[in-house]
């Protein structure tokens, strides 16, 4: 399945970004080849309106052709990212303490918040609502709506400083949360904070979990080639006061010991004037859905305890899964981003070998294929177990 979803894409790829690239080259050298056919100053005596129309004419198809098969360019003006107070500041031993002082979790339940916390790679610079931990509170929607409205209109108006656009300027919105959805959105919120135009594109994703950023990347990138020459406001965050677990089953603790309060907002822009002030340009966005594994959609949903207390579970298939897609993403994204000699060494494998994992490299420290493909790997803030089962399922060595 891999090598044929890595055969589909190799090709496809290798024809378009041909035809793409070469094009440019194509009208360069039938300019030169129709300024040999007639000597300019024939052609100036000559004055003859029919030649230069269709001369004129004739590029002006190939350019129109070229301009329309190009993919307009979305670009990424400006980010900023939301920084808590410090009075909202807490480190490992700070959470420790608070989580046992709260009366809310048994002893093996603070040792295995410990431990996780010790094993995760979170520092002592991260943020998080102190209302969680005051004993005998519930958490309510209230609290999850003023958590979100400070981080999201905190965020947005660092962005806003930063880019000097106008909230009027803005055509489309996209908010993602994971689990706190209400009613108003949290797309409403930000429209009518901000004023924002009555013809808006608004659109709020819920229940998307982690992977709810890049879907909001591209689904901003889709409109905006739809509606060229406009302005995309995405805005991403984790509301924790409306995450947090107060109970002691240890499946779902581990969001409660890694989700933390922080929201990020991007700009983007298809405009070609904002090519030259903005900090990227997106070459290109692929994603693979795991949903149709049974074992994939389970590992990671919202339930409740027995004593009914709501929380994010986490499946232990939730490393092994991880792995997979990120199997599946390397092999998607490997035609676009290998070396053409990577390309063709895969394409004779596959067609005179029996056996061949597609883009993925064996444990020879001499045949560095991923290093060639990028510099570096961003991975879930699972940490140390996920980047284990990833690295062994893509054969990386460590």
């Amino acid at each position: 399945m891999l090598a044929r979803l890595g055969l589909l894409f190799l090709l496809s790829f290798f024809f378009a970004s041909w035809f793409l690239d070469q094009t440019p080259v194509l009208i360069v050298i039938l300019s030169a080849q129709i300024g040999k056919l007639f000597i300019w100053q024939d052609f100036c005596l000559k004055r003859d309106p029919i030649d230069a129309l269709f001369i004129v004419g004739f590029l002006g198809l190939i350019i129109y052709i070229y301009l329309n098969l190009t993919p307009p360019s979305t670009y990424l003006v400006d980010f900023a990212c939301f920084r808590a107070p410090d009075e909202l500041k807490i480190t490992e031993d700070e959470l420790i303490e608070l989580a046992n002082k709260s009366g809310k979790f048994n002893d093996a339940a603070i040792k295995f918040q410990h431990r996780a916390l010790k094993n995760s790679g979170i520092g002592d610079e991260t943020y998080m609502p102190r209302i969680v931990f005051q004993p005998g509170h519930k958490i309510t929607l209230k609290d999850g709506r003023e958590e979100a409205a400070m981080v999201m209109f905190g965020v947005v108006d660092d962005l806003l400083a930063a880019t000097k656009i106008r909230p009027q300027d803005i055509n489309i919105l996209i908010v993602n949360c994971g689990i706190l959805n209400t009613t108003p959105s949290l797309s409403s919120m930000v429209i009518n904070h901000y004023k924002l135009r009555h013809d808006i594109n608004s659109f709020n994703l819920g229940g998307m979990g982690c992977a709810a950023g890049i879907i909001a990347i591209d689904l901003a990138k889709d409109l905006l080639n739809a509606y060229p020459h406009s302005y995309a406001l995405v805005v991403s965050t984790k509301v924790v006061s409306s995450t947090w677990y107060s109970g002691n089953d240890m499946d779902m603790l581990l969001p409660s010991c890694f989700f933390r309060m922080g929201a990020a907002a991007m700009l983007l822009s298809s405009s070609k004037l904002d090519r030259w002030r903005s900090k990227y340009e997106m070459k290109r966005l692929l994603r693979t859905h795991q949903g149709v594994d049974n074992r994939s959609f389970k590992s990671m949903h919202l339930k409740e305890d027995a004593e009914g207390r709501q929380g994010l579970s986490v499946s232990k298939d939730l490393v092994e899964m991880g792995g997979h897609a990120l199997k599946a993403n390397i092999t998607t994204l490997g035609p676009f981003v290998l070396p053409a000699s990577k390309q063709i060494h895969f394409f004779t494998n596959l067609l005179f070998k029996k056996k061949s994992r597609p883009y993925i490299p064996a444990k020879n420290p001499q045949s560095p294929v991923i290093n060639s493909i990028t510099m570096s790997l961003v991975l879930h803030h699972l940490q140390c177990q996920v980047i284990q089962s990833s690295t062994h399922c893509v054969s990386l060595t460590p």
